[in-house]
């Protein structure tokens, strides 16, 4: 891979109206979004990491689970998984029970996993602290790392990259993660067209 940039590639799952769009927008540019758009596709953003020697790409997925069915492929690439609800809305956190089962079939058993609880400047609203103690309650039962976060604010959303990437690292690190089945030289390429390209990754893998 030219100048040995390695790219992760993170897969963000969740409902509807969670503030996925949001999330790639605080993580891209730094900034609070607060144009909905329902995801139709799989697009990604992507951002530069620890001085250029790895590019880490997010890659959106759609809230409606009569069309996320469309991105299970792509699960099988991915080094982790952001898993992200709204901390207002309960049934939000229960939905991504069903993607656990479809991560666990279709992705590397090494990937890792992160769950993350939206709209933390909301914590006054209703339903608010149920949804926190279920949360924790789910992260603790499935061993995963769980922090709550304001794609408005800008509140802790630095550690839940750095969190998740310093673990995907690890497993980098002992060979677990970045090897790819196919032929090599063609999954070079996918990797250089993640570095040049934008829009929707339908074209890439």
């Amino acid at each position: 891979m030219s100048n040995g940039q390695q790219v992760i590639k993170y897969m963000l799952i969740g409902s509807n109206m969670v503030g996925k769009t949001a999330f790639l927008s605080r993580f891209s540019d730094n900034n609070f979004n607060d144009k909905y758009e329902e995801s139709k596709g799989v697009d990604f953003k992507s951002k530069l990491y620890d001085s250029g020697k790895y590019k880490l790409c997010i890659f959106d997925t759609p809230g409606d689970v009569n069309l996320r069915f469309a991105s299970y492929g792509f699960y099988k690439f991915a080094f982790g998984f952001i898993l992200i609800f709204d901390l207002t809305r309960p049934q939000t956190l229960q939905n991504l029970r069903a993607d656990f089962s479809q991560i666990a079939s279709q992705s590397s058993q090494y990937a890792q996993l992160i769950l993350v609880g939206n709209k933390s400047d909301l914590s006054d609203l209703n339903d608010y602290r149920e949804t926190q103690a279920d949360a924790q309650r789910m992260a603790d039962e499935l061993h995963i790392s769980y922090f709550e976060i304001s794609c408005l604010t800008g509140q802790n959303f630095d550690l839940v990259i750095e969190d998740l990437t310093q673990r995907v690292l690890i497993q980098i690190g002992q060979g677990n993660l970045g090897k790819r089945p196919g032929n090599q030289t063609d999954n070079i390429q996918k990797d250089e067209n993640i570095k040049h390209e934008g829009g929707c990754c339908c074209k890439i893998f």
